[in-house]
């Protein structure tokens, strides 16, 4: 307002139905006394007293806040409108538009596990051809993954899918992990793509989920090489080995959770040089590991100490000095004399 003073001067703000106010907050430094506001009832308009009067070229700065809690996931933008009013006569006051884009972030949590964390391999080649089942590929690996939702529940509408790089064929196009099945929990079921990348090799039969006999044998086998833990090769996706990616469309965020049932491809592991021993190798590396070693040896020594101080303070480590073995020579001395004249006197 830059013509005269301006009385009764104040701001009329209009809010859509997703937003409603909430309160005020003056910027100090540019006013003489902190804004005032005024909503109605349902808060979807405000009454900001700017002064009375506003004197001539004077500015304000204050912030409206508002409260989203009408926003929704379907909320793309928001359009505010704000109107100067006086009783004044001032001239450029025609009703401003404020839009704004409106862009949610969900806060959401993926988390993933596998089980067994470890696996081992061993025996002969047998081609893809030849096996008619899906134990005959090698180790049972289950990868879980569960979508955790930390804002308030969403509606169904929400488009949302987890993406998958799977790590299918190393670099010369050999299998490393066969995907056997995709299972899910949550509130709807969810259907993964592309669907030929499940079983894909049609004529390997279906087993049950279960742990049989071999699983637990290969579990066993694990705890084995625990000790070669320290040698890892990390193969990921940007050139050592070839992934598919499987997406995998989310109808419900909160506790969905997906699990993968696969196969390690135990060919191929076989077939090249790793660095972690196959199951006839891994018997040669499973000695005591080098700290229990380390622990039983000053274990030892710490007892060792132990007795000796003990023996020490009780005095097992003194000897005696020449005066005390004289003295202790002479009371023997004297001791005996008395016997011999005993004998003599009877004699007598």
């Amino acid at each position: 307002m830059n013509e005269d003073d301006a009385y009764e001067a104040k701001l009329v703000g209009t809010f859509p139905d997703t937003l409603s106010y909430s309160g005020v907050r003056s910027h100090q430094t540019t006013l003489e006394k902190p804004i005032i506001c005024t909503a109605n009832q349902n808060g979807s308009q405000a009454d900001c007293e700017l002064g009375n009067p506003f004197k001539r070229d004077s500015k304000a700065t204050f912030y409206i806040i508002l409260s989203t809690v009408g926003v929704t996931l379907d909320t793309t933008e928001i359009n505010i409108d704000l109107q100067l009013q006086t009783t004044s006569v001032q001239e450029n006051m025609a009703l401003v538009k404020v839009k704004a884009k409106v862009i949610i972030e969900l806060p959401l949590s993926v988390s993933g596990e596998a089980v067994p964390n470890q696996v081992s391999f061993g025996g002969v080649v047998k081609g893809e051809s030849a096996m008619k089942t899906e134990e005959e590929i090698g180790s049972l690996i289950t990868y879980t993954f569960r979508i955790n939702n930390l804002w308030k529940s969403l509606k169904t509408s929400v488009k949302a899918s987890l993406h998958i790089q799977w790590p299918k064929w190393n670099k010369d196009g050999k299998w490393l992990l066969y995907l056997v099945k995709i299972t899910s929990t949550g509130p709807e079921d969810v259907l993964c793509s592309p669907e030929s990348e499940i079983n894909s090799l049609k004529h390997i039969q279906d087993v049950s989920a279960s742990r049989t006999k071999r699983e637990i044998g290969e579990r066993k086998i694990v705890r084995k090489m625990s000790s070669l833990a320290d040698k890892k090769n990390v193969l990921t996706c940007d050139g050592q080995i070839k992934c598919v990616v499987l997406k995998c469309p989310l109808q419900g965020l909160d506790g969905t959770a997906l699990e993968l049932r696969s196969r390690l491809w135990n060919s191929t592991f076989i077939e090249v040089t790793v660095s972690v021993s196959p199951e006839g190798a891994a018997a040669q590396h499973s000695g005591v590991p080098w700290w229990i070693i380390l622990v039983a040896v000053l274990a030892g020594v710490l007892i060792l100490s132990l007795l000796v101080f003990l023996l020490w303070k009780c005095g097992f480590f003194k000897r005696a000095s020449k005066d005390q073995y004289d003295a202790a020579y002479h009371k023997a001395e004297i001791h005996v004399q008395p016997s011999d004249k005993d004998k003599l006197s009877a004699e007598a």
